[in-house]
């Protein structure tokens, strides 16, 4: 087991009612597994939006945002990576986004699938709110990879050709407005 996956954490974190994905379990058991405990990894934790919203001018805790993210990842530089479950979204597999600490926001990969694909092969949205996502190529042991491709194939059946597809997505388009969304959440707008 490593120290950088709190599986416990994460799954309590997860907003009420809201069951944790099990391909994200898969991922998180997959994590624990190839990870071992030298140099530094970026942390699987839970946390409440609370403290990331804190920080946004005009929000208060009980405006209900900890039920639509569930936080999973520090990336060691304050920015979080978390599910985002937005009303109308695939309830079961939704889009993973970054809260970045220096206040960027985007959907990073429109599910687990397409993270994963994205990590094994580095590639992510041409974005300024990404950089953080590079903390995960920090870890001494750059083998990590290639066990998480061998673990996404044989497991997943994640292939090249299928990674190719996924990578080649562009979320962004396929959901709200990740900035919007939350400057109108921050505004008072519920609905």
């Amino acid at each position: 087991m490593s120290q950088y996956i709190d599986k416990e954490s994460v799954y309590n974190h997860f907003p009420s009612g809201v069951t944790v994905p099990p391909r994200f379990v898969e991922f998180l058991d997959c994590l624990d597994r190839i990870i071992y405990d030298a140099g530094w990894f970026p942390e699987f934790f839970g946390e409440s939006f609370d403290r990331y919203g804190s920080t946004c001018d005009g929000y208060t805790s009980d405006m209900g945002l900890s039920q639509c993210f569930g936080i999973f990842v520090g990336l060691g530089d304050g920015s979080l990576l978390a599910y985002w479950f937005y009303e109308g979204c695939d309830m079961s597999n939704p889009p993973i986004v970054i809260l970045g600490s220096e206040g960027g926001l985007g959907i990073v990969a429109e599910s687990i699938e397409e993270l994963v694909a994205r990590l094994i092969d580095n590639q992510f949205p041409n974005k300024s709110w990404i950089y953080p996502i590079s903390n995960f190529y920090y870890y001494p042991d750059e083998t990590w990879i290639d066990k998480l491709q061998v673990w996404a194939e044989e497991t997943w059946s994640l292939t090249t050709e299928r990674r190719k597809l996924l990578t080649a997505s562009e979320a962004e388009t396929r959901h709200p407005n990740l900035e919007e969304w939350l400057d109108d959440k921050l505004a008072g707008d519920f609905s």
